[in-house]
Formats: C-alpha cells, structure tokens, sequence
C-alpha cells in the first residue's frame, strides 16, 4: 500500500526520538546555549522512556497527536524528585540499578493508595474527619511534576522534531502541531486543582499552638518574628490572624480598616466594613457590622484602635505600599505563609481565609442559624422573606450574642499575669456526621507535641515582657 504520511522515504529515512534530541543538542552547543542542555536532556530521558509502552524509544513516524497527548497525562504522574541523586528515587532498595521512570511512578503511586486507605482506616474510626483526611493527604501524597515543567517537556519534544525536519533527517508532519499548549490562565488553574483539597477549619489545637507562637507572646526582634524573645508588636501579622478568626473578616477587609471603622452602636463594640477612600467591598452584601468577639475585648484590641488614631487613619500600614496597585493581600500572605512554615502550623488547606471558615464552624457549633451566619460572614441572603422585610438586618445585640456563643473549643483564662489560650475539654463533637457538616473541626489524629502546648497571648502594642 501507500505509505503514510508520516513514513520515511530514501531522501529522509526514519531516526528515533533520542536521534532528534542528539540534533537538538548538537545545536545549543555550537550555538553556545549550554544553560538549556539539561532541560533537553531530562526531555529526551522522559521522552525515550514514556512516550510508548512498551517500546522505549520510539520512531518519530510512529507519533501520533494522541500518543504525545497521552505523554503530557503520563508526564503529570512523574514524581517531582524524580531521579536525583540524593537517592530517594535514583536507586532501588536493595541494588545499585537505577529505577526506570514507570517505576517511579508506581512506586509514587503506591505510597499515595497506603497513605489514602491509612486515612481511610482513621476516618472509619472517627479519629479523622473526611475534610481533615483530604487536606493532609495534599499535603502529604507524593509531590508530582509541575504543570508548567511538563508544558516546557512538550515544547522541548516539538524542537527537536521540528529540527529533523529542517535538517531532513524526517519527512513527515510534527504531531505536536495538533497538541494544543496551555495558556498561563490554564496552567495555574490546573496547578491550583492538585495542590488545593479546598479550605479546611483550624483545628481548637491548631489555634493553640499558632497564638503560642512568637508573635503573640514575644518575638526577637521587628525582623525576627519567628524567634522568640521579649518583643510584642502588634500590627498586621498580629490582628488580623485574630480579626479572620473571630470576626471573619476576608483578608482585604481587615488589612484595609481605619480607626474610625471601630464604632459603638448601642453599647456594643462593631467593626463597621464599609466602602471608602482607599476601601472595596467584595460585593454588596459584604457591607456590615460584626460585634466584637469577647476574645477580642479581652486581648485589648478597642484600647489599641484607639491608640492608633494618633498615628494616622489606617490600623495596618505595615501591609501598605506606595503603588497605585497596592498588592496588601499579597505582602501579608507572604508573611503569614512565611511565619507559619517557621513555627509548624502551617499547612495545606488551613490559611487565612481558612480562618473565615472556622469563624462560620464555630458559629455553626454553637447553634447559631443560618441565616444569622450569613449577615456576620457577608454572603448573599437566599431567604427572600429575611432580605426583603428586614432590610436593616438582626439586632445588634443579637449578632452580638450569636458571636459571643462560638467558643471555637478554646477558653481564655484573663486571670493569670498574662491572658492564655487552652484547649476545652469539651471541644470534641458528638460523632462523626457532625463532624463532617462542621467541616471537620476535630485535629487530624493524635495532636503534636506543639498543638498541646498551653498559648499566652500577651497584651500590649510594643513592649518589653
């Protein structure tokens, strides 16, 4: 029969995958690009080795746009250390032989099927519930190849075809030409799938352990934070742990208070979110007030706002830039991700707007309704009656009597020298099904030796202790 059109013909006989790469890097190094050789070489060891099973190899006439599409899924399966010489994956158990790629892989995939019935077995036995399962299996399953490496593999793969081509060594047409590459937009959302297991409430042990930390009790210094010693300063990294926690203010919502959003309506001590210079409100029905948790009264925080109005309008300039384009949310994620890698808490799953949602759990453990919850988190009312007919919302001291009843599992002890975070005893849920609605607000497992650790939150804005 007639030969296909990706056959080779007497001008341009048929190579292989590692010949194509061999031109591609014939290429780089006469033309001085030596800093992209091992990029190619780990494209043309994954290429040999994956591209089909189980010929290793393959000619390039025998490559399909279905057979490099299976490749980019297979590439995603790869382990992120895989092959490195400090030999968790370079060599087997028991000899010197270097583990092939689909080894890697299986093994990867073993460990990640016993790390999933072991969670499994411990949500079976109500030690776990299944949000917590999820968030620690993200974080601890094997870490696989980025997405945007196996986009930089495909695109190594279509150079070196593309080169045989223009050097002749093959006749027929690039298959990666009806590949479609990923944008950036796909890119970050497929890396955000794998990566995020979605956002899970802190753990009663978790908030512990994180007021235990430097700074809430004593840092070093202003640029130590992670160190302890006698400092409090109490700004951004601060507060707005606090105001997420118990008041369940978004990021921005909180990094972008003035003095003059704490107000008293009645007797009760609010903080107004609202829109203003230099303010935006995520949707309308962010606009609101929430009644101060009694955690936040206790810890001084009215006294420190009302401080703070001599130094200038804003509670939080710290997390302030100088450009149109003030990037607040950015600077503080980076140092809260920075801090709570340094003194353990962090963990996938459990960040700031977490916090948001251990506001709601707590609310939602204490009996708080629906409805109520939704007017403090700023979420869209469904209930036609309570958006329509009470347009000016609940009471005050309603909302204040629905925020005070959340306990989040802890007591603050304002007896002693200092005020202390501990951990009730009656923290627990009853049985697992409430568990799971409340989106998991048990600790995952037997505590660490540090979420057990009694936390003193020390009063003060900057002082010696």
């Amino acid at each position: 029969g007639a030969p296909s059109a990706g056959a080779a013909t007497d001008a341009a006989p048929a190579i292989r995958v590692a010949d194509a790469f061999d031109l591609l890097t014939e290429k780089l190094v006469a033309e001085g690009k030596t800093s992209m050789l091992r990029q190619v070489e780990g494209a043309r060891t994954l290429a040999c080795e994956l591209l089909t099973e189980p010929e290793e190899n393959p000619r390039l006439d025998a490559l399909t746009p279905e057979i490099v599409e299976l490749w980019r899924r297979t590439l995603l399966t790869v382990p992120r250390a895989h092959g490195k010489a400090h030999g968790n994956n370079r060599h087997t158990a028991n000899s010197r032989t270097p583990l092939t790629k689909r080894a890697e892989i299986e093994r990867a995939d073993a460990r990640d099927a016993e790390l999933r019935a072991e969670l499994d077995a411990a949500c079976a036995r109500r030690e776990l519930t299944r949000p917590s399962a999820e968030a620690r299996f993200a974080q601890e399953r094997v870490a696989r190849m980025a997405v945007v490496t196996v986009e930089k593999h495909l695109a190594r793969l279509e150079q070196a075809i593309d080169l045989a081509r223009k050097r002749r060594r093959f006749a027929g047409p690039n298959p990666l030409d009806e590949v479609e590459p990923l944008d950036r937009a796909q890119i970050e959302r497929l890396e955000q799938e794998r990566r995020h297991p979605g956002r899970v409430a802190w753990e009663p042990e978790r908030l512990v352990a994180h007021l235990d930390g430097p700074v809430h009790t004593g840092c070093a210094s202003e640029h130590r934070r992670g160190d302890r010693g006698d400092l409090v300063i109490r700004d951004s990294l601060y507060w707005v742990f606090l105001l997420a926690w118990l008041a369940g203010l978004r990021l921005r919502e909180a990094l972008q208070l003035r003095c003059a959003d704490l107000v008293r309506v009645h007797g009760v001590w609010c903080v107004d979110v609202r829109a203003g210079p230099g303010q935006r409100l995520e949707n309308a029905q962010s606009r609101r007030r929430i009644p101060l948790h009694r955690f936040l009264l206790e810890l001084g925080f009215v006294d420190w706002v009302q401080d703070k109005r001599e130094e200038g309008p804003r509670l939080f300039d710290d997390c302030h830039g100088f450009d149109a384009d003030d990037d607040m949310v950015g600077r503080f994620t980076r140092k809260f991700t920075y801090y709570r890698k340094r003194i353990g808490t962090y963990a996938v799953g459990r960040d700031a707007h977490a916090l948001r949602t251990t506001f709601n759990t707590g609310l939602a453990r204490a009996g708080v309704e629906l409805v109520v919850r939704k007017r403090l988190m700023g979420h869209k009312l469904a209930d036609l009656t309570e958006d329509d007919y009470l347009p000016g919302g609940r009471e005050l001291r309603e909302l204040e009597a629905a925020v005070d009843a959340a306990t989040f599992g802890l007591a603050l002890d304002v007896g002693a020298d200092v005020p202390r975070f501990t951990v009730r005893d009656d923290h627990a849920f009853a049985d697992a099904s409430q568990a799971e609605t409340c989106a998991g607000n048990l600790a995952d497992g037997v505590p660490s030796a540090t979420f057990c650790r009694r936390a003193a939150v020390v009063p003060g804005r900057l002082h010696k202790r």
